[in-house]
């Protein structure tokens, strides 16, 4: 089983399982009825199924250890403009 193959089943398990309890948590608070959250589920996995196999192609093309920088500082920029901002917003807010 190659690791594309454990992440996309992790994927659909996480999803399978949530997808029983998230309907309810995220139907509540949005006000979303469950065409809604189902449409959001299936876009996750449709996002899931274009990103994977195309992350293995960047870090073939990048090197794995340079794509992992490159994924960190993109991960950590939006967090230090927040906190460079000069003001607090709470992070439910975003």
């Amino acid at each position: 089983m190659t690791a594309t193959d454990v992440a996309v089943e992790d994927a659909v398990r996480t999803i399978v399982r949530g997808a029983t309890w998230s309907s309810r948590i995220c139907r509540a608070p949005c006000s979303a009825g469950l065409e809604e959250v189902s449409w959001v589920l299936t876009s996750y996995l449709a996002a899931n199924a274009v990103i994977i196999p195309a992350t293995g192609w960047v870090a073939g093309l990048l090197g794995r250890k340079r794509f992992f920088l490159i994924c960190a500082a993109l991960f950590r920029y939006p967090g230090l403009l927040r906190a460079d901002s000069g003001r607090a917003v709470p992070s439910h807010t975003l």
